[in-house]
């Protein structure tokens, strides 16, 4: 039986990202303990900003996130802490 799965969404803009480094220890981690993990990258998801006055459906990029994430058992977040 496969473990869970573990998804970890890390959500600084910078390339050098402390806070992405700790999340993939932890997601480092959880696979060690058998879990199936999956890292999303803010920078490379390219996502939309949400406009609620457009009534179109979500973009594919979109869906895909929403997609990944409702199929995990868990997430993980990382968020950066800009100016202290």
């Amino acid at each position: 039986m496969a473990g869970p799965k573990i998804v970890g969404l890390g959500g600084s803009l910078r390339a050098a990202s402390r806070s992405r480094a700790a999340l993939e220890v932890a997601l480092d981690g959880a696979a060690a303990a058998g879990a199936t993990v999956e890292l999303l990258d803010i920078r490379e998801l390219g996502l939309p900003l949400f406009n609620p006055e457009l009534e179109s459906d979500a973009p594919e990029l979109a869906q895909a996130f929403v997609d990944t994430c409702y199929t995990a058992d868990g997430m993980l977040w990382s968020s950066p802490m800009y100016n202290g």
